[in-house]
């Protein structure tokens, strides 16, 4: 119930905000919104860490209006409270701030200098689209688990693949944001193959392709949900 809810007025909590930044909804143009780039329309979870010890897991769900305006949803499912309104929405100078007047709370937090990033553990399937390029590939069921990493603007990638009911590492990569092709992209080189990832957040999901270089054939095709 609202009124279990902690409060929380004027209290930062970047950790919301820097768990999970998504790419525009499908439909919406990010020219509609009050910031260039990926916009801030999705789902954003992190952690309330609440003074004097606990925490609670906290959700944003953040979309745009017909007049281009941002409206937002607060979730506290630890609390079994979902779906409050939010007040108002804003983003300047690349800070977001989500203010819910019935709880007291203002929650804000930093867009990365991408404008977007993929944090967490995705698990999907990563299916061969063109055996004729890529022979020996085979269609496999994946665990994604992306990390910040020390350099800005880039997450690493650590890749699975299950087996026999099993985890079995594949590798690791590092993505930066591509704002031309509007994706997270990765570039890699194997003795086998050159090729790269490009991958788009919507809301919960992750899609995107392996594409081979230098002739770009599009060789997998990745859909992956966030555990």
């Amino acid at each position: 119930m609202i009124a279990n809810l902690p409060r929380v007025t004027a209290y930062v909590v970047a950790a919301i905000l820097a768990a999970l930044v998504c790419a525009p909804a499908s439909g919406v143009a990010a020219a509609q919104l009050p910031i260039a780039g990926p916009s801030v329309v999705g789902y954003w979870q992190g952690r309330l860490n609440i003074p004097g010890g606990g925490g609670l897991t906290i959700g944003l769900n953040i979309r745009a209006e017909l007049n281009g305006s941002l409206a937002a949803t607060l979730d506290s499912p630890d609390q079994g409270a979902m779906g409050i309104p939010a007040s108002a929405v804003s983003v300047a100078g690349g800070i977001v701030r989500v203010e819910v007047s019935s709880i007291g709370g203002a929650f804000e937090g930093a867009l990365s200098s991408a404008g977007t990033e993929i944090v967490g553990t995705w698990r999907g399937e990563s299916i061969c689209i063109d055996r004729k390029v890529a022979p020996a590939c085979t269609d496999e069921v994946v665990v994604f688990e992306f990390r910040r990493s020390p350099k800005p603007g880039t997450v690493s990638l650590q890749a699975d693949k299950i087996v026999n009911g099993e985890r079995r590492k594949m590798g690791e990569l590092e993505f930066a944001w591509d704002a031309g092709e509007g994706c997270w992209r990765s570039e890699f080189e194997t003795p086998r193959t050159h090729g790269y990832w490009c991958l788009v957040v919507d809301g919960r999901e992750v899609t995107g392709t392996l594409r081979t270089l230098p002739e770009r054939a599009q060789v997998r095709r990745l859909s992956v949900r966030r555990d």
